[in-house]
């Protein structure tokens, strides 16, 4: 619920609780105020109660659906009572405002009903209206009730702009705080990504230290064909399953076994960067996209004696991480309200939500979908911001991941539903008309 919808079902309640109120107090202090019969009376009076409890109600449960059976019942009883009690007034004012009332009232339901909730609210707020004019027109002959009338009236705008002004200042902390937090979480999640990567690395120094001394890879290093490689590297997979896939890659780039990656992936894993770093001799790290996603990547190249004693460059052992759907949901754990997504470029490589957007738009939004790439992705600055995906209003954050060498690789996207907002400042409005 917007500010300007919470202000006005606020208006709408206490408008009909004050004006109900008034009404049965007139009837119950001053019955000859009223000029009615006393049937006519208690009926009047029935319907007040039925309308200060509906309302109260309405204010002392938090989200309450107007359009709940019980709650409409309970109005539209009160209304009809208020409508048959209003026939017995002797003055014409009098009569005429309480049925205007409970014309504005039956048609507020009506809007609840046809969730036209807003509606409903002012329709009703109208209806409260004219029931304390009713009342009032009652009441005119007495100069101290005209009084109370007048300082109600006053108290009720008091409350209205006390309640809209702490709606926003409520409203604008927590949003403040729950971007900071989804601005927290991003940033925390970019650096396990990250992570993941030296984490590789670790696993693809193993693997290059045990096929180093390996028959296989001396013989393959005469003959060019590395394939005899392939069952221990399964074998040593499957009893240690640290990394997704594993990896060969020979000195030239020519040569490529792979576990649990197929042919074309340890293809393009070869004419990659993260080979190319480490044919140089080096241990090299990074998150990169791989045959269609996303990976955390780390080589280590093998180094065998020579024919002179000298170590020689035969390959690289790689290991790999997918960072896909399933990696997402594992860090997510479960929390309906908060979605992760993973973004290189203009792409989408992987979401943790069933769907598979890939437009950056329905990701993180209109409003940061420009931002991304130029900024996360270029300058390594993360963005945020509290936009609307979808129609639902969501806290975005965008951090950048990002390799060893300080490079931004990758964004890794929080979304966070900002319903948290609008249900603690419903809860604020609620539990205002409980006062009087």
């Amino acid at each position: 619920m917007s500010t300007a919808g919470a202000v006005t079902n606020l208006g709408a309640e206490l408008v009909v609780f004050v004006a109900a109120a008034s009404l049965l107090l007139l009837a119950l202090t001053r019955p000859e105020l009223v000029g009615a019969a006393p049937a006519g009376r208690a009926t009047l009076q029935v319907g007040a109660v039925l309308l200060v409890v509906a309302a109260a109600v309405q204010g002392a449960v938090p989200d309450t659906d107007p359009a709940t059976v019980l709650l409409a019942a309970g109005r539209l009883t009160g209304v009809a009572f208020l409508a048959v009690g209003a026939l017995g007034l002797r003055a014409r004012s009098s009569r005429t405002a309480l049925l205007l009332a409970a014309a504005f009232l039956a048609a507020g339901e009506i809007a609840y009903w046809v969730d036209a909730v807003t509606v409903g609210h002012v329709i009703r707020g109208a209806g409260g209206i004219a029931l304390g004019v009713g009342a009032a027109s009652s009441a005119r002959r007495s100069i101290a009730v005209r009084i109370a009338a007048a300082a109600t009236a006053l108290l009720l705008l008091v409350v209205l702009a006390l309640s809209a002004a702490l709606s926003a200042v409520i409203t604008g902390n927590i949003a403040s705080e729950a971007l900071e937090r989804t601005q927290e979480r991003a940033q925390i999640e970019a650096g396990i990504v990250a992570q993941q990567a030296d984490a590789v690395v670790t696993q693809a120094s193993q693997l290059a230290g045990i096929l180093g001394p390996s028959e296989g890879l001396r013989s393959g290093r005469v003959t060019g064909n590395y394939e005899p490689l392939r069952a221990s590297m399964a074998a040593l997979q499957s009893a240690y399953p640290q990394a997704d896939f594993i990896g060969f890659v020979d000195s030239q780039g020519r040569a490529q076994v792979g576990v649990d990656i197929d042919q074309t992936a340890i293809i393009e894993l070869a004419g990659g960067e993260v080979v190319a770093d480490a044919l140089t001799g080096t241990h090299a790290a990074s998150v990169d996209y791989l045959s269609g996603g996303l990976v955390a990547l780390g080589a280590a190249p093998i180094s065998i004696g020579g024919e002179r004693g000298a170590p020689e460059l035969v390959g690289v052992a790689v290991a790999g991480n997918r960072l896909d759907p399933a990696f997402l949901r594992s860090r997510l754990q479960n929390q309906r309200s908060t979605q992760f997504a993973l973004l290189t470029g203009e792409r989408v490589a992987a979401t943790s939500g069933e769907g598979s957007p890939t437009e950056l738009a329905a990701v993180v939004g209109e409003s940061l979908a420009d931002d991304v790439e130029p900024r996360v992705l270029g300058q390594g600055e993360p963005v945020s911001a509290e936009t609307s995906i979808g129609g639902e209003g969501q806290f975005v954050a965008a951090h950048p991941v990002l390799a060893s060498d300080g490079r931004p690789v990758a964004a890794f996207v929080v979304t966070q539903d900002s319903s948290l907002v609008g249900d603690t400042r419903a809860s604020l409005f609620h539990a205002v008309p409980r006062g009087p």
